[in-house]
């Protein structure tokens, strides 16, 4: 049985210093995706105190277009969970 690679983002390591993710954010977010050469990433929202709903919008366009990648979300603090679920 083969094992599969799994790649983790840490969202803080591209973070604006006010911790506010924002539309500049997921582009860079989606530029390091793209370099990965793995088929799944997790993406992890540690410390993300707060997302604007254009980030969120970005980022769920981007994570739907593509479909060479599994993207899966982790520590999303509850406060923003609906934010993205909403938007899914």
């Amino acid at each position: 049985m083969a094992l599969s690679i799994v790649y983790v983002i840490f969202i803080k390591d591209i973070l604006t210093s006010r911790l506010i993710v924002t539309p500049e954010v997921c582009k860079v977010l989606e530029e390091k995706i793209s370099r990965v050469p793995y088929n799944e990433i997790i993406i992890d929202f540690s410390i993300v105190r707060s997302m604007s709903h254009d980030f969120v919008k970005k980022y769920i366009s981007m994570k739907k277009g593509r479909s060479d990648k599994q993207i899966h979300e982790v520590n999303i603090p509850l406060h923003l969970e609906w934010t993205i679920d909403y938007h899914m």
